[in-house]
């Protein structure tokens, strides 16, 4: 028999008799509370018809197993090469519409992304049937924060100091810059050198050159 009591405790956090059924990947259910930003800190291809890649993301146990079109957009958006991948984020959210045989189950899909240029637009599928235009945006890194505040008494750089700090580290960062940028690192004005030294000390930044520090990069 119940009681009073047990009508008003406290039981904490709940979600997890809201779990998924399906316990080894992200779904769209874990979205249910709103879009979430994720770094991406792995990748694996399968050969597998379904759900051939998973992307492991920073701070979840299981992986991301994206659809076709997502797949699709994250090409268009980075290019065909997985490896440039990691270290970059995105924005997932749960779009409630995506059916499967006929029911609306909800499904995964990306609204931004790092390292793109600028808002695109293509044309994906939206079902067996019928294609439509999915818009996707630019996801600020925390490199582009720092490069928009005001730094007025900013110390000219120095590039001897700058190259001993970075050590064997120098070489690979300015292939990383060059090629998500396409800038190389003498170009930079002096303003910008806060913002990628802040960068590179990320998580993402970190991962993203150890990438280029790697022999067989290229």
């Amino acid at each position: 028999m119940s009681t009073d009591d047990e009508w008003t405790r406290d039981y904490g956090d709940v979600s997890e008799d809201i779990a998924p059924k399906d316990p080894t990947q992200i779904n769209a259910d874990d979205l249910l509370a709103g879009e979430v930003t994720v770094l991406i800190t792995g990748f694996k291809r399968y050969k597998r018809e379904k759900q051939p890649w998973e992307i492991r993301l920073d701070g979840y146990p299981v992986p991301w197993r994206p659809c076709r079109t997502m797949r699709r957009a994250i090409v268009r958006a980075w290019g065909k090469g997985s490896r440039a991948y990691l270290g970059r984020r995105m924005t997932l959210y749960r779009k409630d519409d995506v059916t499967f045989k006929g029911d609306e189950v909800g499904g995964i899909r990306i609204s931004h992304f790092s390292h793109i240029r600028g808002t695109f637009t293509v044309f994906l599928q939206k079902n067996q049937q019928t294609k439509q235009p999915w818009t996707f945006h630019p996801l600020k890194t925390p490199q582009d924060a720092a490069r928009t505040q005001d730094r007025p008494n900013a110390a000219p750089m120095d590039w001897d100091g700058f190259r001993k700090a970075l050590g064997d580290r120098y070489d690979a960062v300015d292939r990383y810059h060059a090629e998500t940028w396409n800038r190389p690192l003498e170009d930079l004005l002096p303003a910008d050198w806060p913002g990628l030294l802040a960068h590179i000390d990320t998580p993402e930044g970190r991962i993203a050159v150890a990438r280029y520090q790697e022999p067989d990069h290229g």
